[in-house]
């Protein structure tokens, strides 16, 4: 009980802290100094639970997602077709392949992979699953901040599938709240979002800006 009134404390400051900045006409940009110290005085931990136990909470698959049909291009340049969900097994995404000539499910990994594309047939388009040593990432939001996804159709009111983010034209960055915080600091609506933990609105916020 103690514990969760201090971090209500906590959570309170912070936020006058940011209705006063805004208030202020000669406030300053959010200093990366600052930043830091929202993080650590945010939830994280439980944040960064939930990520962790993404793979082992989900068993298998994700519960809402559906079979999606895709084009495989392995390591050999070779190609192959499937529908298949995307598993996860040990911290590791794959697919699953039916043999034509044994009727077998041969298990595919991103490691085995150049990448995949996912046939849209409602966008009439292919979307490309980039391979990584863990798994396929999608590129799921476009926008001055790109959100890349487990799933290629993953929700977009939900952080929990996100896997990296990237800021402009810059390098992949594993998704953390941290990370977006330093990536819209000097936006303080979203910054603002940010403490209150509503990071898709934040980010939502970011882009729209």
């Amino acid at each position: 009980m103690i514990k969760h009134l201090v971090l209500l404390s906590v959570f309170v400051v912070v936020f006058n802290f940011f209705a006063d900045a805004q208030n202020n006409s000669n406030a300053m940009p959010v200093s990366q100094a600052e930043l830091d110290e929202l993080y650590n005085q945010q939830t994280s931990r439980q944040m960064r639970d939930n990520f962790n136990n993404f793979w082992k909470n989900r068993g298998k698959e994700h519960p809402d997602q559906k079979s999606y049909s895709f084009k495989v291009i392995l390591k050999d340049s070779s190609e192959l077709k499937c529908k298949s969900k995307i598993y996860f097994s040990d911290s590791v995404t794959y697919i699953l392949y039916k043999s034509e000539k044994t009727g077998d499910s041969i298990k595919i990994t991103p490691k085995e992979t150049q990448n995949i594309l996912m046939d849209d047939v409602f966008l009439s388009k292919n979307i490309e699953g980039i391979s990584t040593d863990s798994c396929w990432l999608f590129k799921t939001i476009k926008g001055k901040i790109n959100v890349y996804s487990f799933y290629p159709m993953a929700p977009k009111n939900s952080t929990e599938t996100i896997a990296y983010l990237q800021k402009g034209d810059g390098p992949l960055v594993r998704y953390s709240p941290k990370q977006l915080l330093r990536m819209v600091g000097k936006n303080k609506r979203s910054v603002k979002l940010c403490v209150k933990q509503k990071y898709m609105d934040a980010l939502t916020q970011y882009n729209g800006d």
